[in-house]
């Protein structure tokens, strides 16, 4: 699971680090959250597991998971409130846009 903005502040380049391994962070969304991120980006299936955006969004992280190409799944996702999906199909996503 990839790091959210903020990585370069903070010295830390987004691609190469910040890396949550769930074994060993039962809280996902507090561990993302204490590293100073502002986004969680998981496999979009975690996204589907009772309470995990809520959760993420306790922690005030957006939630963008990856990667979304069925319109069922992109349902779903919609339906578990994230923040917007990863896609190979923009043109597939309906996600309403922020007031």
């Amino acid at each position: 699971m990839g790091i959210g903005r903020g990585a370069e502040e903070r010295g830390r380049t987004p691609a190469l680090g910040g890396s949550i391994d769930p074994r060993d962070h039962p809280d996902v969304a507090a561990a993302v959250a204490a590293l100073g991120d502002e986004v969680i980006s998981p496999y979009y299936l975690w996204c589907l597991q009772d309470g995990f955006v809520a959760r993420a969004h306790e922690e005030a992280l957006g939630v963008l998971p990856w990667t979304v190409n069925e319109p069922s799944d992109l349902d779903a996702v919609r339906e578990a409130g994230v923040d917007g999906p990863v896609t190979d199909y923009p043109d597939r996503v309906a996600l309403p846009r922020p007031a």
